[in-house]
């Protein structure tokens, strides 16, 4: 069984959070019993704690490493231009409308596409907005979990765990979604 731990799951360990053991010992069981856990490579692109985005993947490696979770597998996103790394993503499929459909149950109110985001908040469209930014990667994040496998979303972010999210997230093959505590919880009873 897969386990995608979202980017708050990094977090949350890199900053000593409450869900920090948990997330510890889901990763202990890494390569275990049929368990696999799994990060997606987005995470490279979110905002840093410190402010600012990381300049190369090898950032986003060495932050992994210095939580010890050096060893997890790697889903590659969508490609974005000035979001994504080049050499850790996928070219979409024009066919393919999971991350619209992800989008629209997330994020009903922020626009899909960066040109009408920008249009209706007024700003530059060579400057990405961090809000619309943040949005895609976390729509992107979903994708990888489902393209690559799906099984058990492991998140604290409310916005996954709402209850009329969760049913439209499930419709789409997201599987399970998770707080860090159940996830340990549906590993340790597999």
């Amino acid at each position: 069984m897969r386990f995608t731990l979202d980017t708050n799951c990094l977090i949350d360990v890199e900053e000593g959070r409450p869900n920090a053991s948990f997330i510890r010992d889901l990763v202990s069981l890494h390569r275990k019993n049929g368990i696999t856990i799994a990060i997606s490579s987005i995470g490279a692109s979110e905002r840093q704690r410190a402010g600012g985005y990381a300049q190369n993947f090898s950032e986003f490696l060495e932050k992994l490493k210095a939580i010890g979770f050096e060893g997890l597998e790697h889903l590659p996103p969508l490609a974005y231009m000035d979001i994504c790394f080049f050499d850790h993503c996928v070219m979409s499929d024009e066919n393919d409308t999971l991350e619209q459909d992800i989008h629209n149950v997330l994020f009903p109110n922020i626009e899909f596409m960066w040109v009408d985001y920008a249009k209706a908040h007024g700003l530059v469209e060579d400057s990405l907005d961090k809000s619309w930014r943040n949005a895609k990667c976390d729509v992107l994040m979903l994708w990888c979990h489902i393209k690559h496998g799906g099984g058990v979303f492991v998140t604290s972010d409310s916005n996954f765990h709402a209850t009329t999210k969760r049913e439209k997230l499930k419709a789409l093959g997201v599987g399970t979604i998770a707080y860090p505590k159940d996830a340990l919880r549906l590993a340790n009873n597999l």
